[in-house]
């Protein structure tokens, strides 16, 4: 089984500020704004306090400017995960889209039926003040794991439009009348959670909604460069095991410290991909992850 490491939500060029960790450890990963069918204002996602998704995106982008993100902001809702964050119609299924060199990427990396991508995204705690969010000062920028996708089917809309379920087609990769790069197609959750022979009883795709420290924090405790990460040790290449994909300069990117796998993460890039084959001890961290 390949396992890909998948950054999304919010980041310093979409959307520019981090996704929220609640007041009570509850987090919410923030799609980006981008142009689509859906506004922030058609989500119905919800924190815990009862905030709406349009009102935590105004508030933590008001000192923006002109990137302040509105209510009525176009939204791109991928990967679309969570079953509350909009209207479902029956069948719906968890899904993620992707195109051009991200696609191609994961083409050459052989991805496909049964593999599993692990979300992870830019966060910062934030508290609620007087009923508005802002950002706790001090709080460390991280690298968290948000969510996850088991890839059941693969589905191409511009070749197989009318194979496209009707509960997918307001997905924006299947807006055809929008522009799409080469390679357009949407990842389909599986039915069940399957890691090894191991049936966890968890739908296919899914968000962690609260936050843990470890294993679903991939940034270093302590320092302020949420790039820089701190990994199980066998995550370290070695001749027997190829890199990360994207990390494959060792000498550059990786290190040992305290038991762990240092690794500077690269600043450009969405899709990075190992094999269990080469990491059999990733089954082992797949199953604290999901056991948090």
């Amino acid at each position: 089984m390949k396992i890909i490491l998948s950054r999304k939500g919010f980041d310093s060029e979409n959307g520019w500020v981090p996704s929220p960790i609640f007041e009570d450890g509850s987090m919410l990963s923030l799609p980006i704004p981008a142009k689509s069918k859906l506004t922030y204002d058609h989500l119905s996602s919800k924190n815990s306090s009862g905030s709406k998704i349009s009102n935590i995106v105004e508030d933590l982008t008001s000192k923006k400017g002109n990137s302040h993100v509105k209510g009525n902001s176009h939204v791109h809702l991928d990967p679309d995960l969570n079953p509350d964050s909009y209207s479902r119609s029956d069948g719906w299924k968890p899904m993620f889209g992707t195109s051009g060199a991200a696609q191609g990427h994961l083409v050459n990396q052989g991805v496909g039926i049964g593999d599993l991508f692990l979300f992870f995204g830019w966060f910062r705690e934030v508290l609620n003040k007087s009923g508005r969010y802002e950002y706790k000062k001090g709080a460390e920028d991280k690298h968290v794991i948000f969510g996850w996708l088991q890839v059941g089917s693969i589905l191409h809309p511009q070749t197989q439009f009318d194979a496209i379920p009707e509960w997918a087609k307001y997905h924006p990769h299947c807006e055809l009348d929008q522009p799409v790069e080469q390679g357009n197609c949407i990842y389909i959750a599986s039915d069940q959670l399957q890691l090894g022979d191991i049936k966890w009883g968890l739908p296919g795709g899914g968000v962690f909604k609260t936050y843990k420290d470890n294993p679903l924090c991939l940034t270093k405790k302590g320092q302020w460069k949420r790039s820089l990460w701190e990994l199980p040790e066998w995550f370290y290449p070695d001749a027997d095991k190829p890199p990360l994909s994207y990390h494959t300069n060792v000498s550059k990117r990786w290190s040992k410290a305290d038991g762990h796998a240092i690794l500077q993460c690269v600043a450009i890039g969405q899709e990075f991909v190992f094999d269990t084959d080469h990491y059999p001890e990733a089954i082992g961290w797949l199953e604290s992850i999901f056991n948090s």
